[in-house]
């Protein structure tokens, strides 16, 4: 009898008996195994969720300290994400109107913002009033920062005051601002 290190294996080997052996093994093993692997993955999630758990509680005590400490700051944080979501939509109106086969080629006047004292619903952005219709650039208040900067480098100093007076105190855009900053100075 050939010793089995000498043996080659024939197609019953491969066909048969290494699945049968194969099956076996799985048997004593796999539940072992499957049990071993639920357990890791409960403890990574397990460990992930504690994570986030904690990231979240810390980010809420922040934001609970910023908002004891000044509430303003919460309201013109969000102030800013609205004008900035705001300036993203006439920015994305301005580029589909450009579009080739569109015939909707103005901007929107308006665009819709969440207002804090609606508690999260939609409104819409006032329309230009008198205070805005004096400013020497025309519908300031739809033009994204990149487009009144843009406009800003042909003006005179008294423009350009008036129009950094009436920046500051409505939507303080920092690159408005820093470039009327740079055209007095």
């Amino acid at each position: 009898m050939p010793s089995s290190s000498s043996h080659k294996p024939t197609a019953a080997d491969v066909l048969v008996y290494a699945p049968v052996g194969v099956a076996s093994l799985a048997r004593d093993f796999l539940p072992g195994f499957v049990a071993l692997a639920v357990s890791r993955g409960r403890a990574e999630l397990e460990a992930h969720q504690d994570r986030v758990d904690q990231e979240v509680t810390r980010a809420r005590g922040i934001g609970q300290v910023a908002a004891a400490a000044a509430p303003g700051f919460v309201e013109r944080q969000l102030r800013i994400a609205r004008e900035r979501a705001t300036e993203a939509i006439a920015e994305i109106a301005e580029f589909r109107a450009g579009l080739p086969g569109r015939s909707d080629t103005a901007a929107p006047t308006s665009s819709p913002a969440a207002d804090p004292s609606t508690n999260g619903q939609l409104s819409a952005v006032p329309d230009q009033t008198e205070e805005r219709a004096d400013l020497p650039i025309p519908d300031y208040d739809v033009l994204a920062a990149s487009q009144v900067v843009d406009r800003l480098s042909g003006l005179r100093d008294d423009e350009l005051r008036s129009i950094r007076e009436y920046e500051s105190s409505h939507r303080g855009r920092k690159t408005v601002l820093g470039r009327i900053d740079q055209l007095t100075s």
